[in-house]
Order: structure tokens, then sequence, then C-alpha cells
């Protein structure tokens, strides 16, 4: 599972954001896992959750949202998966 929490600033203060096309990537060199986030409403939590590849390596969290009129967002994470049958 993967969360992130947007808000938006609206005449003078902060709300949730209530888009739907914001997509996170699960990178390794290219992308693994490429899923649109669900918005979770007046939280501003956009949530995913996804299967995490068995393949051995450093991997990233990245979300790179760009629209007209909106302050682009940029947000990486990095992780190292192992997947079990390498700890056996």
């Amino acid at each position: 599972m993967y969360i992130i929490v947007v808000k938006e600033y609206v005449n003078g203060e902060w709300l949730a954001f209530d888009g739907t096309d914001m997509q996170m990537e699960f990178v390794r060199i290219d992308p693994f896992v490429r899923v649109t986030m669900e918005n979770q409403g007046k939280t501003g939590e956009m949530v995913v959750n996804f299967k995490v590849p068995d393949t051995y390596g450093v991997y990233q969290f990245k979300v790179n949202y760009h629209r007209v009129g909106l302050t682009r967002l940029y947000n990486t994470n990095q992780i190292f998966v192992i997947p079990l049958s390498h700890l056996l």
C-alpha cells in the first residue's frame, strides 16, 4: 500500500485535493507497476494497493503529477526489495 496526502490552497485555506487521475509508479530501471491512485475524499489521501514484484533490487515509489493551473507535484521514496526465496 502506498499513501500520499495532497492538499490544494483555495481561497486562503488548504482543502483536500479532489483529483482522480494521479498515478504512482514502482520503478527499478523501468516502471514495474504504474497504477492510478484512489482519492479517499475529505482527507486528501491518495491510496493505491499493489503487489510488489518478487524481483530482487532497489526500487522507487514515484509520483510525478503535472497539470495546467496546478503546481507540479514530484515525490520519490527509495526502498530495497528482497524476495523471501532469497532469505531461505
